[in-house]
């Protein structure tokens, strides 16, 4: 072998070494930054989440598993506490429940089947203490079914309903909606990759199905030093703001409407209820300039869905005007104590929401005699 050969290869090996140590120090720096923010959960846009989630820890809460219509999905026979020693418990269609939940519908009984996100599910609440299963408690003659699943957006609960409505063959469908289901519609990552609508043709067609695992998405992953100048660019060509709110606006009409026009052709009862978050309850004076932002956001999602509903003649119960009633009578400090749980509500808070549903369904309260 010539001299030129071998400081040929004497230099490209240096230089493959360098970039195979350059790649190394920036998976391992990349690993670390993700670790210690949590970035979890990234709307409207998911490039970051995204990224995060081939090139940092994996931070899908334990209580889900891939699903390959939805994106994510409640994990079947399920049982664990949280660090406060709350229990959740899914039976095997993945329901939140501490027994199993019956195709077969009782005639004796109304059956509820709620869908929605994780105050649905009841995040921060024992499996006796969500809005649906106070249903059950304080009504007479009520089976309520809680489909809901953490961090999932208005697309995925739309999803997640003509799923379920078919099977098990609710009178009444509850939809349970907090302001940023809206924002996560975008996304085609929150908490995990998940497939998206997009109008094609005229018409809103679903895309990215089957969602791919995330072991078969790290097969296919790029070297990190290729992959982070393409998020940048990802990042760049996003749609304007206007150009997302739009989009937002109009996808979300058209995920309610077909919400309803999908169980009335089934007989069943469709009726959505708007809880408010944290942050649309928190004084304002103590957010920042970044909360005032976000906060805004939502007033305008919270907007948003008051008009389709009214437009339209939807069935809706708004929590939003009894929950300030309640943080105006107690004040800031005993409000967030009695009824807020970090960022969901506590057991008390839930409480409150089955009962604004019950009032509005007309159910009978079980007697106390």
């Amino acid at each position: 072998m010539s001299i030129k050969s071998n400081k040929f290869l004497r230099f490209f090996g240096t230089i493959l070494a360098i970039l195979v140590l350059v790649e190394l120090g920036a998976r391992a720096g990349t690993w670390v930054f993700f670790k210690i923010s949590r970035t979890t959960g990234c709307a409207p846009f998911g490039e970051l989440c995204e990224f995060a989630s081939i090139y940092g820890p994996i931070d899908t809460p334990l209580s889900l598993t891939h699903n390959p219509y939805l994106g994510l999905d409640v994990k079947p026979n399920y049982k664990d506490f949280d660090a406060k020693r709350r229990l959740a418990s899914t039976d095997s269609h993945g329901f939140r429940s501490k027994y199993e939940r019956s195709k077969t519908k009782d005639p004796s009984r109304l059956r509820i089947l709620a869908v929605g996100d994780s105050f649905t599910f009841g995040f921060g609440a024992n499996d006796d203490e969500t809005f649906p299963a106070y249903l059950e408690t304080i009504y007479e003659d009520v089976e309520a079914i809680n489909a809901g699943v953490l961090s999932f957006g208005l697309d995925q609960i739309y999803l997640k309903a003509g799923m379920l409505t078919k099977e098990f063959s609710p009178d009444v469908l509850l939809v349970g909606l907090i302001t940023h289901d809206l924002v996560r519609i975008t996304t085609r990552h929150y908490a995990g990759r998940k497939p998206v609508f997009k109008k094609i043709d005229g018409e809103w067609k679903l895309t990215g199905t089957p969602v791919p695992t995330r072991k078969e998405r790290l097969k296919r992953q790029l070297p990190l030093i290729i992959a982070f100048p393409k998020l940048q660019i990802d990042i760049l060509l996003r749609p304007s703001k206007s150009e997302t709110d739009e989009t937002i606006a109009e996808l979300s009409e058209w995920l309610v409407l077909q919400i309803v026009r999908e169980a009335q052709e089934l007989n069943i009862r469709p009726v959505f209820v708007l809880m408010p978050q944290r942050l649309e309850l928190a004084p304002t004076e103590s957010m920042g300039i970044i909360g005032k932002k976000q906060y805004e956001l939502l007033h305008q999602k919270y907007e948003l869905l008051l008009q389709i509903y009214n437009q339209h003649q939807l069935e809706y119960v708004d929590l939003f005007p009894e929950f300030f009633e309640l943080l105006e009578t107690h004040g800031w400090q005993d409000f967030e104590t009695k009824y807020l749980a970090d960022l969901h509500f506590s057991s008390k808070g839930y409480e409150i929401v089955a009962k604004a549903v019950g009032e509005y369904l007309n159910l009978t309260p079980v007697s106390t005699q």
